[in-house]
């Protein structure tokens, strides 16, 4: 059976006893909970399935559960089906912009506004699966601050695979990345990272990027502010109806990079 971290919200059958693991290595007799960010734009028709597995999964764990749809401006019903998804499950709360500002700033404004010990950010298609969660808790067991999920390790199971252009910037990617500063990290961009409470302030308070770019900033303040980060290999679905443009985005991304990289931040 597995012990240890978050225990109300592992699979084991058997009943366990709550705690919450003190990074001093100090148990606690209070439960660990979790707040889930869910950045939407446009999402009428993927919404309301992800949202039932989830709370499927977390069925008898919800007590210690917060679910933050964190939305840029729709311009579809995703706003309303929310609001509805919301009355009717008190788990569940609406954070609405009225502008598209980009997903770096509802993903930021949603981890700022999350009340739980852990907070992860995860794709509203899903793609990671919700139960690949289970795979961080070891990692934050022995001592990791953030858990990033990786389609790109030895274990990563990828079930619908990308076009080769898309698998041939892997190395580009992993050689820019030395050059940024997070050399190590195969897989920046998989929309599914978890948390430590403690991190959240001090990371997201200083993220500037409001695009798609925004996880490597958020990936190269942690790394400059001390945090340990841990990259999980996890189960990936590809996803037709993704909004990226491998082209015109990686030259985006390439651009972030450098603005990322040479910014002046403040680190007192």
């Amino acid at each position: 059976m597995r012990a240890g971290l978050f225990r109300r919200f592992s699979r084991a059958r058997k009943k366990v006893s709550l705690g919450r693991f003190d990074p001093l290595g100090a148990w606690r007799p209070v439960a660990s909970s979790l707040s889930i960010i869910i950045p939407t734009y446009n999402e009428e028709r993927r919404l309301r399935p992800s949202l039932e597995r989830v709370l499927e999964y977390f069925a008898d764990r919800q007590e210690l559960l917060e679910i933050l749809i964190s939305d840029d401006g729709s311009t579809d019903r995703t706003r309303e089906l929310a609001e509805a998804y919301a009355a009717d499950h008190p788990v569940v709360r609406l954070l609405p912009h009225e502008e598209n500002r980009g997903k770096g700033h509802v993903v930021r404004r949603g981890m700022l506004a999350a009340k739980g010990d852990f907070v992860l950010f995860s794709d509203a298609d899903l793609a990671t699966p919700i139960e690949e969660i289970e795979k961080f808790w070891p990692a934050f067991e022995e001592g990791a601050d953030i858990c990033i999920a990786s389609r790109a390790l030895p274990g990563s199971e990828v079930v619908k695979y990308q076009p080769w252009y898309r698998k041939a910037s892997g190395p580009i990617l992993r050689f820019l990345l030395n050059f940024f500063g997070i050399a190590g990290i195969r897989d920046t961009q998989c929309g599914f990272k978890c948390f430590r409470r403690e991190t959240i302030e001090p990371v997201f308070s200083r993220q500037t990027t409001e695009n798609f770019s925004f996880d490597l900033e958020i990936l190269y303040l942690a790394h400059r502010l001390g945090y340990q980060i841990r990259e999980i290999p996890v189960r990936w679905i590809d996803n037709d109806d993704s909004r990226v443009h491998f082209f015109r985005d990686s030259l985006r991304i390439l651009r972030d990079m450098i603005t990322i990289r040479f910014r002046r931040y403040d680190f007192r």
